[in-house]
């Protein structure tokens, strides 16, 4: 929820890139490292489209029936959306998330 809330409130174009593999490999003799990456540069103004997509296949996953397509729909959705809402949160938000998780106390589990 965090996630999409941050990508709706995205004004500027955002780059997302997500590693899609990385291996290493031996040519001529050395050792070589091969990292690819999947681009794709997010649009505030396609924000729309992006929505009644989701909510297209999330009522395809509510009323198909079937549980290995549900199951597919909602992990399709929640794969797509964590690395564009992680790359639209700002670094300030992330830096003070961290400081912070070491930092945590539960009550009432002491």
């Amino acid at each position: 929820m965090y996630f999409q809330w941050r990508i709706a409130e995205q004004t500027n174009p955002v780059a997302v890139c997500i590693p899609a593999s990385s291996g290493s490999y031996i040519s001529n003799g050395v050792m070589q490292n091969a990292s690819r990456e999947i681009v794709w540069l997010y649009r505030p103004t396609r924000y729309w489209k992006y929505y009644a997509a989701e909510a297209a296949l999330l009522a395809v996953a509510e009323f198909g029936g079937m549980d290995n397509v549900r199951r597919g729909v909602v992990t399709f959705i929640v794969a797509a959306l964590w690395p564009a809402g992680w790359f639209v949160t700002p670094q300030w938000l992330k830096a003070e998330a961290e400081a912070l998780e070491g930092n945590v106390i539960l009550d009432g589990l002491g």
